[in-house]
């Protein structure tokens, strides 16, 4: 199947994952207070966030949305045993990055289901993940990444994630220096749902 991925407004304006279709307002709490702190305030004291879930024809709104801001969640759950799925769509976004095809497909599931608004059809089953994501970093090239702004992490291992796109510019002295000023019209807002397999969570 010919795909064509470019990184035009309409291509990277939202990626998204209907099996999470969350509506997730993106409200980031204070990044030196604990994880587990603000799963128990963001329960107590609703304040407009809400996960929508296609499970069972039910909504669940106000429950356990937290958004990652700082390396110290991720010790947490590390500490705890407990699988992240904010982490492995770090990690996911790090293969992406490095162009690491062999390692991006250890992060999709057999039944992966993709759904993006730049395509007709959406793409379903790891081979056609793969091969999407395939064609993907081959568009962007070695000098861009995605650059991860927030993620929002939700009950059963949903993650929503906001990202723009930054380029790397190769000065004369062959040394490589990333730009902080973003592409324009490459922000996107993403969403995911992860399940587990063994030890490790894979996106759904």
């Amino acid at each position: 199947m010919a795909i064509a991925v470019n990184f035009s407004a309409q291509a990277l304006r939202q990626k998204t994952f209907p099996r999470a279709m969350a509506d997730l307002a993106l409200n980031p709490l204070p990044s030196q207070t604990s994880h587990r702190l603000e799963l128990k305030r963001a329960k107590k004291q609703p304040n407009g966030v809400a996960i929508k879930k296609q499970e069972q024809n039910k909504l669940t709104y106000n429950r356990g949305v937290s958004s990652v801001m700082s390396s110290s969640n991720s010790d947490i759950e590390s500490i705890l045993g407990q699988p992240s799925a904010a982490d492995t769509i770090k990690d996911f976004y790090m293969c992406i990055n490095e162009k690491n095809l062999k390692g991006l497909e250890g992060y999709i599931s057999e039944d992966c289901y993709i759904e993006d608004c730049s395509f007709y059809n959406p793409f379903n089953g790891k081979r056609e993940v793969i091969h999407f994501f395939y064609l993907l970093m081959g568009s962007m090239g070695q000098n861009v990444k995605f650059i991860i702004e927030h993620i929002c992490e939700g009950d059963s291992f949903t993650a929503g994630v906001n990202w723009h796109l930054e380029a790397e510019e190769l000065f004369s002295d062959n040394i490589a220096e990333w730009k902080q000023t973003q592409i324009p019209f490459t922000r996107g807002c993403s969403f995911y749902e992860c399940s587990e397999e063994g030890e490790i969570l894979v996106i759904k």
